[in-house]
């Protein structure tokens, strides 16, 4: 049942209704003395206000009606109603906020010469204020958000907005031009234009520091962007019909550049011009721009955290990139002609290659190890079918050297506790779990029992591997996906611990601001080397126990989530695999005497560096149905 809201009407009931007792008389309470209102519209059914109501609220400062229960105004029925048109807003206003504001106009006898907060997302506006009754002062304004304000027209009455500070345009379609009086807000650092779709051009803007473009399909060019505008920071143009550079550019400062589905012949020269010597760069999205190689000096963006080139016409990348030290997310999916890797910097926590169906070579190393190597890392080659075994092999010799350093690291700062994530983990097309897995087993569990004395002072942790068939999850879309493991060791006393591993996860962007789909059709190996320095395994050197009680049964069950708690069902382990692993002692040749390269290409061939004088085969040997010990790293 609709509420009347109005001076009149509100004092004449004033006394003939408990105070607190409906939306009208909390108006009335507050009448004269009010100085904020917060509505949430979602709790109403309708309000009727007279045209007149905010007329004798000259105390009123902050105004606000939006709707908790859906920020992008769903349900867009207009519950205020008016029977005339609002003429008037309190003068002392500095917040209003009114999501959903049914005019084309703010009222004509505002003065909002206190007003610093202005938004007016999902409204019927067409500008702010009529041509002939543009307020003389609004240089308090800072914020102004008129998102979504599908009618805007243009931005008339803000040319005295002089110290505007972020202006949110976002969604405003019918927007063709900003006009000039946005070229004198000088403290103006975030102008946000995403999916103004009729925006056909640019002033200069000198003050900016984000600038948002995306999705902005009807502009072609960029204003000349010169050295008053070096404050830049963040540019983002995906999607827009840019195919040139302007003429004058100066970007020293930008730290994130997005340009993701350009329209450009050929990329080469466009996708790295604006970042000649640019120290400051440190995240790059290229997805789609037709890129078919980078140059040699790309190695100069050596602030370049993360880097997305998915979905071009690259055939390798450039040697130089190895120098890329702060490298740590490198987006390489769906670079259908890329057919080699070339070593990749010793940082990376991220690559993904999926979908690079003529990838055949990698570098061995894939990455140079760091002998303080504290990275975490996770390679996916999901649908690379090129990659044969022996390349496959160098991947996982790769990891397992990383784990090795990891681990050595691990104990020398003494690092307790669990650690869920795996130090390394990798993925790659096949149906087959190495031979070097010391437990194996057909299904989704392993059951086993463990020597005594395993878990002596070197014991890091355990490797495991699983086969997952995505043959009944084929053209569904794994873009969110995590292969996890419930761990339960138990000792004969009956005394148990339960944890969980995680064996590698997935986002849809992995590092890239670009959602690129991820479809599986077949099976896929995954396989990873997790930390386990959990107080009860630790070794009590105080202990007079010979026995010296040890955890002596293990279980590992398998399974994948969406990335959440919640189990993917059509996705199946069909084979697991589990090894304990060990750190090297100081004298291992893995350590000393002993270049890296060699390593890696010695465990590509033996599954693992030796330790102690003993090889895979030999470690790996069962005697009476039990391993005679478990892989070192």
């Amino acid at each position: 049942m609709g509420k009347e809201i109005g001076y009149e009407s509100s004092v004449e009931r004033e006394g003939k209704r408990p105070i607190g007792c409906g939306t009208t008389n909390i108006f009335a309470m507050c009448w004269m003395r009010a100085r904020g209102i917060f509505l949430n519209m979602s709790k109403v059914e309708r309000i009727k206000l007279s045209p007149d109501v905010f007329m004798k609220m000259s105390n009123l400062k902050f105004l606000k009606f939006h709707y908790s229960h859906c920020s992008q105004w769903c349900d867009n029925k207009h519950k205020i109603q008016f029977s005339e048109d609002l003429d008037h807003f309190p003068d002392e206003l500095v917040y209003l906020h009114w999501q959903g504001y049914p005019y084309e106009y703010l009222p004509s006898e505002f003065n909002p010469e206190e007003l610093v907060d202005l938004s007016l997302r999902h409204s019927y506006i067409k500008q702010l204020w009529e041509d002939e009754k543009v307020p003389q002062n609004t240089e308090k304004l800072r914020w102004v958000d008129l998102s979504q304000s599908q009618g805007l027209l243009n931005l008339s009455g803000m040319s005295r907005a002089k110290n505007l500070e972020r202006l949110d345009l976002e969604g405003c379609k019918s927007l063709v031009l900003l006009g000039s009086s946005i070229e004198q807000m000088n403290k103006l650092i975030y102008l946000n234009l995403r999916e103004c779709t009729s925006l056909e051009s640019l002033p200069e803007l000198k003050s900016l520091q984000e600038l948002i473009l995306f999705g902005c399909s009807a502009l072609e060019s960029l204003p000349p962007i010169k050295e008053e505008m070096g404050c830049l920071e963040i540019l983002l143009m995906d999607g827009t019909s840019i195919k040139q550079t302007p003429e004058t550019i100066f970007l020293s400062n930008l730290k994130v550049f997005s340009f993701c589905g350009s329209s450009i012949e050929d990329s080469t020269e466009l996708a790295l011009l604006p970042f000649s010597g640019n120290s400051c760069l440190s995240d790059l999205y290229l997805t789609n721009c037709n890129i078919y190689k980078l140059p040699d000096n790309f190695s100069s963006l050596h602030s370049l955290r993360s880097l997305c080139l998915s979905r071009n016409n690259i055939e390798t990348l450039p040697e130089s990139i190895e120098k890329l030290h702060c490298l740590l997310f490198l987006d390489l999916k769906h670079c259908r002609r890329l057919n080699s890797l070339p070593v990749l910097p010793p940082n990376i926590q991220c690559v993904d290659a999926h979908g690079c169906v003529s990838l055949e070579k990698v570098a061995k190393p894939v990455t140079v190890p760091l002998v303080t190597e504290r990275m975490h890392t996770t390679f996916i080659f999901t649908d690379c079918f090129k990659l044969n075994r022996a390349e496959q092999e160098a991947i996982v010799a790769q990891a397992q050297l990383k784990s090795q350093l990891l681990a050595r690291t691990s104990l020398q700062h003494n690092h307790k506790g669990l650690v869920l994530d795996p130090l390394v983990a990798v993925c790659f097309p096949g149906s087959d779990i190495p031979s070097w897995f010391c437990h194996q087993s057909m299904g989704s569990s392993i059951e086993t029992n463990l020597l005594p004395h395993w878990c002596n002072n070197k014991f890091i942790g355990a490797s495991l591997g699983v086969v997952v068939t995505f043959k009944d999850h084929e053209g569904r879309h794994a873009n969110r996906l995590s292969v996890r493991c419930k761990c339960r060791f138990q000792n004969r006393n009956g005394q148990s611990i339960r944890f969980s591993f995680c064996l590698g996860v997935w986002n849809e962007s992995c590092g890239s601001s670009c959602h690129e789909p991820r479809k599986l059709g077949s099976d896929h190996v995954f396989i990873s080397f997790n930390n386990c320095n959990v107080p009860v395994f630790q070794w009590n050197e105080e202990s007079n126990d010979g026995n010296r009680c040890r955890p002596t049964s293990a279980s590992f069950e398998f399974y994948l989530t969406d990335g959440t708690e919640r189990k993917l069902e059509r996705c199946k382990v069909t084979r697991c695999g589990m090894s304990l692993l060990y750190a090297p002692d100081e004298n291992d040749r893995g350590f000393q005497g002993t270049r890296v390269t060699d390593t890696v290409e010695r465990t590509s061939s033996e599954a693992f560096v030796p330790i102690r004088g003993r090889s895979h085969s030999q470690v790996g040997e069962r005697r009476n149905g039990r391993m005679r010990d478990e892989i070192p790293l």
